[in-house]
């Protein structure tokens, strides 16, 4: 049994415990906002980190289509999945600031800046935030057939013999709380990093 696969006899840590904003590269002047708005110019971009079907995926949609009717202009969906959600911002933080192309961040923009060493980007001076959207929980999920049914249980398996307890991640705050449970229960769980959790999902069914 390969070490994803893995995933079916162990947990999986859903990260979603984060709060959504948009963003805009910095330095964007008043009059391009306008050009976002005014009906012209190119469609709107909404970059997000993680791939389609994720949560963060599904709630840019639903903006998408709000922001479609209310601009009267075209808004794209631009999925960019991969590095722990960095990649969508380096992305955006290197695009023009002209209010055409918007980030659809969240907590992870902050979190991965302490675990990823060198970061093309500063997670706080290359943007500047334009509304918030909502916050979503985090979970912890097992296969339908194990007998863990709550934190207590997935602790005591994890002290247990090897096999090791499997945990997948698709995001930053999916490693900081592998990190914290770990630091909890005194055990060393293996964590697997996925470009998002629809990916882990699969594995873990």
């Amino acid at each position: 049994m390969s070490e994803r696969r893995g995933l079916a006899a162990a947990a999986m840590c859903c990260a979603l415990g984060r709060r959504s904003l948009l963003a805009l590269p910095a330095l964007l002047l008043p009059s391009a906002t306008g050009r976002a708005q005014d009906g012209g110019g190119r469609p709107v971009t909404l970059v997000v980190p993680f791939p389609a079907g994720s949560v963060t995926d599904n709630v840019t949609r639903a903006v998408a289509q709000q922001l479609q009717e209310s601009l009267g202009q075209p808004v794209v969906v631009d999925n960019r999945p991969g590095a722990q959600g960095t990649l969508a911002a380096a992305h955006v933080a290197r695009s023009q600031p002209d209010g055409a192309t918007l980030l659809m961040g969240s907590s992870v923009m902050f979190v991965a800046r302490s675990l990823i060493r060198s970061l093309s980007y500063d997670p706080v001076g290359s943007f500047q935030p334009v509304s918030g959207i909502g916050s979503t929980s985090m979970m912890v999920m097992v296969p339908a057939a194990s007998p863990v049914r709550s934190l207590a249980d997935l602790q005591a398996r994890a002290r247990q013999a090897p096999p090791p307890v499997t945990v997948g991640f698709g995001s930053p705050s999916g490693q900081v709380a592998l990190a914290l449970f770990a630091m909890a229960s005194g055990t060393q769980p293996v964590g697997v990093s996925y470009r998002g959790i629809p990916q882990a999902m699969t594995d873990l069914v």
